[in-house]
C-alpha cells in the first residue's frame, strides 16, 4: 500500500480490514496501548480520555469536512455529528403555506369537479335517486368566498419520513500506523 499517515481515514470497497488499519466504527481503544494515535484524535469521537478513547464512527454516515469559521456557515467541529435518517412531520417542522379553498354561493350544477368549478351550496333533490349538485361555476350571481380556516381540519400527521440520500456502502478504516502527520 502507498504511503499513509496515522489516523489516516480510507474507504475500501471490501469487507477484509488491511493490516495496519481499524475499522471507524466508533470502538473504544486503550490510551496505554495507542498513544499515537490518541495524541491525534484525543477523545473527541468518545472514551473518557484517560484510559480509553474512541475511533470516529462512520457506519451509516457520511462524513463533511471541518468549518470552523462561523462567517463562511454553520462551524462543525472535528467529532460532532449530526442529522437524522427518519423525520417526523408535525406542524413545526412545516414551512408556513396556506390552503386557498373558495366556494360560490350558487347552487350547484355538477355532481363532479371539472376546471372552472367551484364547490357551491347544495342543490335540493333533483330525482328519484336523490342526486345532489354540490358544484357548480361562479357566474356572477352568486359571490365567491373563501372558507374560515377551521373548516379545513390539520393533519399533521405525525409520521416519520425516510430522510436519506442515496447511497452505497464501503467500509471506512482508520490507520493504527503509516508515517507522522506533520503539523506545519
Amino acid at each position: 500500500m502507498s504511503d499513509y499517515f496515522f489516523g489516516e481515514i480510507r474507504v475500501f470497497a471490501h469487507h477484509a480490514i488491511p493490516r495496519g488499519w481499524l475499522e471507524a466504527n466508533g470502538q473504544l481503544l486503550p490510551v496505554a496501548q495507542n498513544r499515537a494515535l490518541f495524541s491525534l484524535l484525543g477523545n473527541r469521537y468518545g472514551g473518557d480520555g484517560r484510559v480509553n478513547f474512541a475511533l470516529p464512527d462512520l457506519r451509516g454516515r457520511v462524513p463533511i469536512g471541518f468549518r470552523s469559521d462561523p462567517m463562511s456557515g454553520p462551524a462543525y467541529p472535528l467529532g460532532s455529528a449530526g442529522g437524522s435518517e427518519a423525520v417526523a412531520l408535525t406542524l413545526a417542522t412545516q414551512p408556513p403555506h396556506q390552503h386557498v379553498f373558495a366556494a360560490c354561493t350558487t347552487l350547484g350544477t355538477k355532481q363532479n369537479t371539472e376546471n372552472g368549478f367551484h364547490l357551491a351550496a347544495v342543490s335540493p333533490d333533483n330525482d328519484a335517486k336523490k342526486t345532489r349538485f354540490l358544484y357548480g361555476r361562479h357566474q356572477g350571481a352568486g359571490k365567491t368566498v373563501a372558507l374560515h380556516a377551521d373548516t379545513i381540519e390539520a393533519n399533521e400527521g405525525g409520521q416519520n419520513h425516510n430522510n436519506m440520500q442515496p447511497f452505497t456502502v464501503l467500509t471506512y478504516c482508520i490507520s493504527t500506523g503509516g508515517l507522522w502527520p506533520s503539523r506545519e
